[in-house]
């Protein structure tokens, strides 16, 4: 504790020590800095307007012995030197080339600094334009910041030195004043200590309290174990995984009633039994067998028609066996999904290879001349409508995707479902009058707060599969009505129908009904499955009545969420 103590004084010390002085010499030196070149500036304006009274060589003379710090220099046009307070000017060369003679020259004034390594020092020079044009340049010499970082080194030992020998004697003395109660406790330990009287450390009295309080802890300690039991037992009977703990001979130590139920065990008494004769499945007795040998199993099997995940793996105690767990999680769910997204993938891949590969074809043969100049529009046309349809197809898969993503509803607004209906009609119109589809709106004005544009398009669906798969002068009724507690809008077409065994599939992606005649019918079979992913997200719900050769009709129906609208 001494030892720790002492470390950290001196170590909190040292750094505070450098820290400072580390600020009072990068903040001093900078001001003294500025400083000096301020006053070798201030000194070249006055020296100049003694020079332009007196003469050069008179009044550098007399500052000569005034200013011994600073340098002095006066350079000719050509950069030969005329003066130099502190050299023989037959033995300078040349100072026409110096920076701050050239930015003189320039510009009236310049200013150099130049560092020496020999000596740790910076000079600063500062030149200035006299009237007859010869240069007067002022300069001094001051240490570098590291210069004086040396200076000071051994003051700082010294101080180091002092904070060393403090922290010592101040580490001493407090881990003396806190270990005399401590030791005083350790006397005191082999006979009860009366916490009433204990009052020389009151930091120590949870401890002291703590070794009166043993036996009652334990005690607690047992309760809190067996509490905790009880509690993983009730966690275990409710979990909807099935757990199974076997011993080393693959017998049932301990199990839940979800992997009773799981692997259909009819049995009472388990515990002692052998898995093996419990259940025929010979997946899970081979995972068994594998958790037993200390392998840890991530699989999947199918029981009694569902898909589950099991996790298994060995319990040792020091390299010996002691037995094995298997956890069972239920992933039909997970398991159908990902089989519906491998069936999509496969689906997607078949409708698109279809028109690239026509618009491939009629290209090619187009490309090759094999098409007489008076079919190239008729060519043009079918590639051009197996375009469409692509690019229908691809967008109806981009909205599949952000519907699966669930992505939050926009912001739901008023609006006229009537209203709604009449423009659905409007853009599908043309589509209706060349089949010689009549369509009929029933219902009054309703308003009703959703999500226009989902709406939109769930009507627009509908009305577009009850045109496509009507007979030629057949007709549809769209209705819409306000009951208690929901809004229902309901489409039916009297149509080609639904036979009663494909009912089930219309929902699904890709699915068309009556293949033999939908061929010739343009679609991408998307229709009604973005239809339910909508209403359901619009928290509706879908429903179908239909007969083969009768008609089809589809109930949309959405709650009221609101008592304005009921």
């Amino acid at each position: 504790m001494k030892k720790k103590i002492f470390r950290n004084l001196f170590l909190v010390s040292i750094f505070s020590i450098i820290t400072v002085t580390g600020i009072l010499i990068v903040g001093g030196y900078t001001l003294f800095k500025k400083t000096v070149i301020g006053n070798i500036q201030n000194e070249a304006k006055i020296i100049r307007s003694g020079i332009d009274a007196y003469g050069a060589q008179e009044y550098l003379s007399i500052l000569k012995f005034n200013q011994q710090n600073m340098r002095m220099t006066i350079i000719e046009p050509d950069g030969k030197v005329s003066y130099d307070s502190m050299a023989d000017v037959n033995n300078l060369e040349n100072h026409g080339d110096r920076p701050e003679v050239v930015e003189a020259k320039n510009y009236g004034t310049g200013f150099s600094k130049r560092y020496s390594n020999t000596f740790s020092r910076r000079n600063y020079y500062y030149a200035i334009q006299l009237d007859n044009l010869q240069i007067l340049r002022i300069s001094t010499q001051i240490s570098s910041i590291y210069g004086v970082f040396i200076q000071i080194i051994p003051y700082l030992l010294g101080v180091i030195i002092l904070v060393l020998i403090c922290s010592s004697i101040i580490a001493s003395h407090l881990t003396q004043r806190l270990m005399i109660p401590i030791e005083s406790l350790t006397y005191e330990l082999d006979n009860e200590i009366d916490t009433n009287d204990y009052g020389e450390y009151d930091e120590l009295l949870p401890f002291v309290q703590k070794i009166n309080r043993q036996q009652n802890d334990i005690k607690k300690q047992i309760e809190k174990l067996e509490k905790e039991r009880d509690t993983i037992q009730l966690i275990t009977e409710n979990m909807k995984e099935g757990l199974i703990l076997l011993d080393q001979d693959q017998k049932i130590l301990a199990f839940n009633p979800s992997a009773i139920s799981i692997l259909e065990i009819k049995e009472q008494q388990l515990i002692g039994k052998k898995l093996i004769t419990l259940t025929r499945n010979h997946e899970i007795n081979h995972c068994a067998s594998l958790a037993l040998q200390n392998q840890n199993i991530d699989t999947i099997i199918q029981q009694s028609g569902q898909y589950y995940h099991i996790y298994g793996c060995g319990v040792e105690q020091r390299n010996r066996n002691m037995g094995a767990m298997l956890l069972l999680v239920d992933v039909t769910a997970n398991e159908m999904a990902q089989k519906m997204r491998k069936e999509f993938t496969a689906n997607v891949s078949h409708e698109l290879r279809t028109p690239i590969t026509s618009i491939s074809g009629y290209a090619e043969m187009m490309a090759a001349g094999m098409v007489a100049s008076t079919d190239i529009q008729k060519f043009a046309s079918k590639i051009y409508k197996e375009a469409v349809r692509m690019i229908g197809l691809i967008e109806n898969i981009i909205i599949l995707s952000k519907l699966d993503e669930q992505i939050p509803l926009s912001e739901q607004e008023e609006i006229d479902l009537i209203c709604m209906v009449n423009n659905v009609i409007d853009r599908l119109q043309q589509k209706a009058d060349e089949k010689q589809i009549k369509i009929e709106v029933v219902g009054t004005p309703i308003l009703f707060p959703t999500v226009s544009t989902m709406m939109e398009e769930i009507v627009y669906n509908l009305v577009d599969n009850a045109i496509k798969y009507n007979r030629v002068g057949g007709g549809i009724i769209i209705s819409i009505c306000q009951k208690e507690e929901t809004i229902e809008i309901k489409v039916a077409d009297n149509g080609i129908g639904i036979s009663k065994n494909e009912q089930s599939r219309i929902f699904e992606r890709f699915y068309r009904v009556d293949k033999s005649r939908s061929n010739k019918i343009v679609g991408t079979g998307l229709g009604l499955s973005i239809v339910k992913h909508m209403v359901a997200q619009l928290g509706g719900k879908i429903s179908l009545k239909s007969a083969a050769g009768v008609g089809t009709s589809i109930t949309l129906s959405f709650p009221l969420r609101d008592d304005k609208y009921r």
